[in-house]
């Protein structure tokens, strides 16, 4: 699964944030880690000395679901550079994800007969089913700058 990473150029150093699906947030300048938390807010700030100057990465999750991410960098208080990001679902594991779906079908309509008074559960174990599914496909994140 492919993680999002924010990158800002600071003169001729990098500042990136890389994001993994687990609440992990890693900041790193020019490859060496500067700062790396394990959150689950859906606000979060990273501070960073560059050259005499303090340097904050602001991480904000916008939705959870289809992965809409906004990533502020701020030069002391001054916001210098926006990013958004939103997650779209790669073709790595499509095949394995549409078998599962159809598996879990098949285990749906073979088992849903038999459960009598359980046959209420069926939509949910269906909704599980694509769930699980889905959360098998790579995530994809373009990350697009913001006009200041």
């Amino acid at each position: 699964m492919a993680n999002p990473k924010f990158s800002f150029e600071i003169g001729k150093r990098v500042l990136s944030l890389e994001c993994s699906p687990f609440a992990k947030e890693m900041l790193t300048l020019d490859g060496r880690v500067v700062s790396e938390t394990r959150s689950l807010k859906s606000n979060n700030k990273h501070h960073a000395e560059i050259e005499g100057r303090t340097y904050i990465v602001e991480l904000q999750v916008n939705n959870i679901l289809t992965g809409s991410l906004t990533c502020n960098l701020y030069e002391s208080d001054k916001l210098v550079s926006c990013k958004t990001t939103q997650a779209e679902l790669g073709e790595k594991n499509k095949t394995i994800s549409i078998i599962l779906l159809l598996v879990f079908c098949l285990l749906i309509g073979v088992a849903a007969p038999k459960m009598a008074r359980w046959v209420w559960l069926s939509p949910l174990l269906f909704v599980l089913g694509v769930v699980v599914a889905m959360s098998m496909r790579e995530r994809i994140y373009k990350i697009h700058n913001k006009r200041l």
